[in-house]
């Protein structure tokens, strides 16, 4: 393999967070550290602006190869192929070109434990060893009914925390063979993580700061932590205002960096303000070195119109008058049973999308923040038909856009799922019917949407999180053009988030972040697909973008060369991948030889206008775009061209009896992806054109047996017990009739019987059955049908009520200015424990709470209260205290906040009335017992005294000399005494000695 390149974008140095700002003298050093690095990183990459990806492992690999791919002396199987990662050094992917790498596997046998005794066997051979699986987590089993495929993914962790990035894919037909298997585990993980502590030096506030300061964000405020996590990987939020308008989440995760070596990182996931990126960082939990970043926006530059027209260019009559068509009813009841518009509701809101214009770029739907004119209504009876004037500016025709972007998104949603990308796979719906995968995930689409000009973009998290589809308007000279009457970017930005979806499986996203995946190939790949017309040949060029960029029907568009099967037009092969830039241009000469492909299979089977309905037909058209849709899920994580050739193979060996595959390798290898192309590497921009075939599609003469299944039907059902007719031929141009070799087996029972004909009874359920025979040249082929076997339904059991009975308190209880606490159990035959479901009542008060055990709030008085359940049949019971007394105060308690001010959860502390966490007040409470009054006690204790209460009448405080009873500072008293011992009251003996006597006695 050739070396790795380095990504040569760099990043702006805008950063509004001056580091004295921040709280703490630890704070400030840690983050003067994280910025004098990363200014130096910055100075090296370059400053033109942030690109959607940065990789620095690339740059820090460059020359590097590791030791198990410097010597790769792995043997493999008979028949298969491998390929080394030359960073490493495990095995990246193990394939059988044109068959697989394993029999059926036993009937009865559960299929993952199949796909994991498997791994098992082969660990040696993949260049891991035990320890590397000793934390694996089977993250998904998606399991496909269109063609009983099931695909497992394996995640690897270390010490508790998740290895950012690894994940092994197991990929199994209908009967249990391993068609491949797709590594990207770190090897010798023991090894890798020794010596590497899981405690991070740097707190993920400060890595946030780090990442943002990596992109050029600008804010008036710092990043701070709103919830701290608990647990290995400390999953915790972090809220940073001006920069991202939702919370920022923050996990540890090991991040393999090459053979032997893995850093400890912060992972962190946040929008940009405007939602304008969808970035995933890691970041050095050490340094603050930003390791890696990925932009989950896949943005594209181009627009189109209505299926199979691609803008009102290219229409009947052509733009700029008005050439739309009135369709009737088109949502398909298999895919959308619910149909495209919520119950009830006569606007653009459905189980599949949402669409509303977004031209004040606040990124809200119409019920969160936008106007109420930017959702169009529809009439009553859904007729969503509104005026449109193409030489007027986009604004003066919103609701003909939404519903142009509604009835696209919502038909590309209902074929898609005709090709394998439904429930299980990761699908965008609200509700998903019971049928598998997370719900509550439609598409939001913004249309005009004013954060950009002549762009558009999908951001695609995980299954269960909604994706948003951006499309912008594009002004340039004279044109001024919206993106939402651009069926090709609407079907471009949705493969967006199918291949995201589908690469890696609906719980990992972060796949297509390499530099030769081929995420922008698959997505113009798609927009040609659906825009393909009848009476089309295939050295017709086409073109991307043109409505959307101003240009006539045959303008250029905006990718480096038109797509045609004529060389002359468009003469790329696998090498011209050298010197073009990723993602666009480079995703272009992946859309051409799928382009080439696509008219190969329509040479061999025709052409087929109805996309929708492929079945039982399966034309030429419809076949490429099932094998492409299937190669995809067989694909693994940062694929390379290679890869995604293997994952299209593995479909056509695996389906239509294997006819098409020597086909579809003869195109790959005439364009220069033969079985010795070098792919160089999932960062690789360079690659080296092989143009063999496998052996097997080079012996000459030998062609595919063909299969045909007389009975019983595709899709048909039978009552369980009643014997299913099974019959079918089969056909070899050099063997002849191979009808007695067939072996039948059934996805749900195994093996059922062999021949050409024969009847079997068949278990409940949906069964594949499939039919496989191989010629003397050893050359297999294979057909399936479906089929459901119905068991009765069971007898409706009778419902019977449910019991109630109070527990707690004894009737009579009363309570005396304490809350009331009350407990029952109720319990249901059918149902079981409802204990949770009890709702208790007051005569008084009435409702005062539900659940097993509650604390309530009472008035006060005498109250009967009253515990009652209801179960799923409508039937209920109840228990009654007929006397419970509340005296004075019965308040429950409020419960404490669930996060503290320290910001731990549960940890009851709050702010006192001083602004101190977990204070008592004492700090800023007045004498006076007021906080904040700001009084004192003076030197005497008097509180907000002046000291004159303690003064003695000598002026010194606390002297304790005081006036007498006479006024004389310190005196005893006596010189005011009267006669009559009273002080002051001015008696005095009279000359006969009579006290205040007038001397008449005497």
């Amino acid at each position: 393999m050739t070396e790795l390149r380095a990504d040569p974008s760099g990043a702006r140095l805008r950063f509004a967070h001056p580091v004295d700002s921040l709280r703490g003298r630890r704070t400030t050093l840690r983050l003067l550290l994280v910025l004098s690095m990363l200014i130096s990183g910055a100075a090296e990459a370059g400053a033109r602006g942030p690109s959607r990806n940065f990789d620095s492992r690339i740059e820090h690999n460059r020359n590097f190869v590791s030791s198990e791919a410097a010597r790769d002396t792995a043997t493999p199987p008979t028949g298969a192929s491998l390929t080394r990662d030359p960073i490493t050094g495990a095995i990246r992917s193990m394939v059988n070109p044109t068959g697989y790498l394993t029999g059926p596997s036993p009937a009865g046998q559960d299929l993952s434990a199949a796909a994991l005794a498997y791994l098992d066997s082969n660990l040696a051979l993949l260049g891991l060893s035990k320890s590397d699986l000793e934390e694996i987590e089977v993250t998904d089993v998606v399991h496909s009914p269109l063609t009983g495929a099931t695909r497992t993914y394996l995640r690897q962790r270390y010490r508790g925390l998740p290895v950012y990035g690894t994940q092994l894919q197991i990929n199994q037909n209908r009967d249990g063979r391993i068609l491949s298997i797709n590594n990207s585990f770190m090897p010798n993980i023991r090894r890798a993580g020794s010596g590497r502590s899981s405690e991070p030096l740097l707190e993920a506030d400060t890595c946030t700061a780090s990442a943002g300061l990596h992109v050029g964000v600008e804010s008036g405020f710092r990043p701070k932590i709103s919830q701290r996590g608990r647990g290995p990987g400390r999953r915790t939020q972090i809220v940073w205002e001006g920069a991202s308008p939702e919370p920022i989440a923050a996990q540890l995760m090991w991040l393999p960096i090459r053979e032997s070596e893995m850093r400890l990182v912060w992972n962190l996931q946040f929008q940009t303000a405007g939602n304008q990126n969808f970035f995933d960082f890691t970041v050095d939990a050490s340094s603050g070195k930003v390791w890696t970043r990925f932009d989950g926006n896949r943005r594209a530059q181009y627009r189109v119109y209505v299926q199979p027209n691609e803008s009102p260019n290219h229409s009947t009559p052509p733009g700029p008058l008005d050439g739309r068509t009135l369709v009737i009813d088109p949502a398909d009841p298999t895919a959308s049973p619910a149909g495209w518009h919520f119950v009830g509701n006569t606007n653009m809101r459905g189980n599949n999308v949402d669409v509303y214009d977004d031209i004040n770029s606040d990124d809200l739907p119409p019920e969160l923040g936008n106007p109420p004119q930017a959702e169009p209504d529809c009439e009553a009876d859904l007729t969503c038909d509104f005026p449109l004037d193409l030489n007027a500016a986009p604004a003066n025709s919103v609701p003909a856009a939404v519903a142009n972007a509604f009835y696209w998104t919502n038909t590309v949603h209902d074929i898609q799922y005709k090709y394998g990308f439904d429930e299980a796979a990761g699908n965008f719906q609200v509700d998903n019917f019971g049928r598998g995968g997370i719900g509550g995930d439609h598409v939001a689409v913004e249309i005009q949407d004013g954060g950009g000009n002549c762009d558009a973009s999908f951001a695609t998290p995980t299954d269960g999180a909604s994706p948003r589809m951006q499309l912008f308007t594009c002004e340039r000279l004279n044109s001024h053009r919206d993106g939402a009457f651009d069926t090709g970017v609407i079907v471009h930005e949705f493969t967006h988030g199918l291949s995201t979806r589908l690469v890696g499986g609906p719980s990992t996203v972060s796949c297509l972040n390499n530099l030769q995946q081929m995420g922008e190939g698959w997505s113009d790949y798609y927009a040609l697909a659906y825009t393909a017309r009848a009476g089309d040949l295939g050295p017709d060029p086409r073109t991307i973008g043109t409505y959307f960029f101003g240009q006539s029907v045959n303008g250029p568009g905006n990718r480096p060369r038109p797509y045609s099967t004529d060389p002359a037009i468009n003469d790329f092969s696998y090498a011209s991948i050298n010197g073009l830039a990723p993602p666009h241009d480079l995703g272009s000469v992946w859309a051409q030889v799928l382009w080439q492909m696509h008219w190969t299979l329509i040479g061999a089977h025709g052409f087929d206008p109805d996309l929708a309905n492929p079945v039982p037909g399966w034309a030429g058209n419809q076949r490429a775009l099932f094998y492409v849709t299937e190669g995809i899920k067989n694909t693994g994580c940062s694929p390379t061209f290679t890869d995604s050739r293997d994952g299209i193979i593995l479909a056509a060996t695996d389906n239509f009896g294997g006819e098409d595959t020597c086909a579809i390798w003869q195109v790959f290898a005439d364009f220069g992806l033969g079985t010795d192309a070098i792919s160089g590497g999932p960062d690789s921009t360079t690659a080296v054109n092989g143009f063999s075939l496998p052996i097997a599609c080079e012996v000459p003469g030998n062609a595919s047996p063909s299969i045909t299944i007389n009975s019983p039907v595709n899709g048909t059902s039978f009552p369980e017990g009643q014997p299913v007719d099974v019959a079918g031929s089969a056909n070899d141009p050099e063997d002849g009739d191979l009808t007695t070799s067939l072996a039948w087996t059934s996805s749900v029972d195994g093996s059922i019987g062999s021949g050409g004909s024969f009847q079997v009874l068949l278990s409940a359920g949906t069964h594949t059955l499939t039919a496989t025979v191989s010629d003397s040249g050893g050359v297999p082929a294979s057909s399936s049908v479906s089929v459901t076997v119905v068991a009765p339904p069971p007898p409706e059991p009778e419902n019977l009520p449910p019991t109630v009975t109070i527990t707690e308190p004894a009737n009579r209880t009363k309570f005396r200015d304490v809350f009331a606490e009350f407990s029952g159990i109720a319990s249901d035959p059918e149902e079981g424990d409802l204990s949770a479901k009890l709702i208790w009542s007051s005569n008084l008060d009435g409702v005062i709470g539900q659940g097993a055990s509650i604390e309530a709030s009472l008035s006060e008085g005498r109250h009967q209260i009253t515990a009652t359940v209801t179960d799923a049949g409508n039937l209920s019971d109840s228990d009654s205290l007929a006397r419970i007394e509340c005296k004075g105060s019965c308040i429950a308690p409020t419960p404490s906040a669930a996060v503290g001010c320290d910001g731990m959860l549960d940890s009851g502390l709050v702010d006192d009335v001083c602004g101190i966490c977990g204070g008592n007040g004492s700090s800023c409470t007045g004498c006076d017992g007021v906080p904040n009054s700001g009084l004192t006690n003076d030197a005497c204790g008097v509180c907000d005294g002046d000291g004159s209460s303690c003064a003695g009448c000598d002026g010194v405080p606390n002297s304790g000399i005081v006036d007498d009873a006479c006024g004389v500072c310190g005196g005893d008293g006596s010189s005011c005494l009267g006669c009559d011992g009273v002080p002051n009251s001015g008696l005095i003996g009279d000359a006969c000695g009579g006290c205040g006597g007038d001397g008449s006695s005497c």
